[in-house]
């Protein structure tokens, strides 16, 4: 019997015999030979083995795994992850007690453990997910066999799988369900609640509109009433007046101051009349009685009569009363007899706040078409002087009822402040505005446009 190398040292040689290249060793339990033609592989390879794995005291692997065979894994409950034991073998025979070895935990570790002589190593309460047991061994010579791999992997706890995750999606989703349909719910009650108090407010609104409404009707029968009631005795007052102006009765012979205190009177007289017209014309605004009846007409004449009317009293003003119109024939579509009171009105008060020496203008242009306002055109008028002016913190007050500037403006005839309210009035029946521009002690001019409707 003999052995192609010695594994054993502690071998009783009781005879050598050499022969040439060989050396033959007789002993008690054989003979050995010895060949010195065959030269030792210092680096020869081995394959480093894991023999045995344990968890929690119980084996689930017993045999052979190499790194050949990492597609083998092993599942572990999560209740079972407290304990696991590796035992590993390096298959070099060669002094095996100055093998080493070494570990890794793919999945945990960080960096390979230091080279030591034993060949298990233990791990304990690992988290959920896949594990790489990795092994190496070194022989005597210094030489790293190939690495041994096993994986394995625990798995998540019930609370950790995709169907709790569902659940728990699930549950938030329904969960943000019920938060928005709550949120909804008081959203919508209290929508509810201020839709309710704008009903009651609406309706608290309109109840009170047609309050106003009913007393602002109690006020134009009442202003309407009153002056019906003023007119008639004016009327019958006038008449006789008249008639003593005339020549008619007695009173021609009372003298000449008999005959002053007659025109008094009758001038007071229709100053109240027109008044009492003027009251009964703005309740007619009011209550929406008023009709406009437009029609297209050349206003050039129109106007040119108003200013011939204003000629006289305009030279007992000693006052310059001018006239300019661009062109002789002007016609927007316009109420002519409402336009006439409007320029009246204007007239009577520049007459009347313009001081001797003054300046009277009536003026009469076109403009052309604009895109937004007047598309075929318009008609401007204005009525201009050059009294005192009105000071700019009364402008916004002098189309008011019954409104009386200042001592500086006021004239020594009065006026009773409907002027100017019914000239807005009648503009705003046609859909236009007037504007007033003013300086003090330069004068004051009134403006106003009438659109040109097209021919086509």
């Amino acid at each position: 019997m003999w052995s192609a190398g010695l594994r054993n040292t502690d071998v009783q040689v009781n005879a050598i015999y050499p022969d040439g290249d060989i050396t033959w060793f007789a002993g008690n339990d054989g003979l050995i030979r010895y060949d010195t033609t065959i030269k030792k592989d210092y680096r020869r390879d081995f394959q480093v083995l894991i023999r045995n794995v344990q968890i929690n005291g119980k084996p689930v692997f017993d045999g052979y795994i190499t790194a050949n065979t990492k597609d083998f894994i092993i599942k572990v409950e999560y209740e079972d992850r407290k304990n696991f034991h590796f035992e590993i073998a390096a298959p070099f025979f060669e002094a095996e007690n100055s093998n080493r070895f070494r570990y890794f935990l793919d999945g945990l570790d960080d960096h390979w453990s230091g080279w030591h002589s034993g060949n298990s190593t233990d791990f304990t309460i690992l988290d959920s997910g896949t594990y790489t047991f990795q092994a190496q061994a070194k022989n005597v010579y210094g030489h790293t066999g190939r690495e041994a791999a096993f994986q394995f992997k625990i798995l998540p706890p019930w609370y950790g799988t995709w169907w709790a995750f569902t659940v728990y999606a699930a549950a938030a989703f329904f969960m943000v369900f019920l938060i928005v349909k709550w949120r909804s719910g008081k959203l919508e009650k209290e929508k509810q609640k201020l839709e309710q108090i704008v009903k009651d407010r609406t309706a608290e609104l309109e109840e009170k509109s047609e309050k106003l409404r009913e007393m602002d009707k109690v006020k134009s029968r009442f202003f309407a009433n009153i002056s019906h009631e003023f007119r008639t005795p004016l009327t019958l007052i006038m008449g006789p007046l008249e008639q003593l102006l005339s020549g008619d009765g007695d009173s021609k012979a009372g003298g000449q101051k008999q005959q002053k205190e007659f025109n008094l009177m009758y001038r007071n007289s229709r100053r109240l009349l027109s008044l009492i017209n003027q009251l009964l014309e703005l309740s007619k605004f009011d209550s929406g009685k008023m009709k406009l009846n437009a029609s297209r007409q050349n206003i050039v004449p129109l106007l040119k009569g108003i200013v011939t009317s204003f000629e006289s009293i305009a030279a007992k003003n000693k006052q310059t009363l001018v006239f300019q119109a661009e062109t002789g024939n002007i016609a927007p579509d316009v109420d002519s007899q409402k336009l006439e009171e409007a320029v009246v009105n204007l007239l009577s008060n520049a007459v009347k706040f313009t001081p001797p020496g003054g300046e009277i203008m009536v003026k009469v242009f076109c403009h052309p078409p604009e895109e937004k306002n007047f598309p075929s055109g318009s008609v401007g008028i204005s009525v201009g002087d050059t009294g005192p002016g009105i000071p700019r913190d009364q402008l916004a007050h002098i189309f008011d009822r019954f409104y009386q500037l200042d001592k500086s403006r006021k004239s020594e005839q009065g006026h009773s402040g409907l002027g100017l309210a019914i000239t807005k009035k009648i503009l705003e029946l046609h859909d236009r505005s007037i504007d007033v521009v003013s300086a003090l002690d330069c004068g004051t001019t009134f403006s106003f446009q009438l659109p040109v409707k097209s021919s086509v």
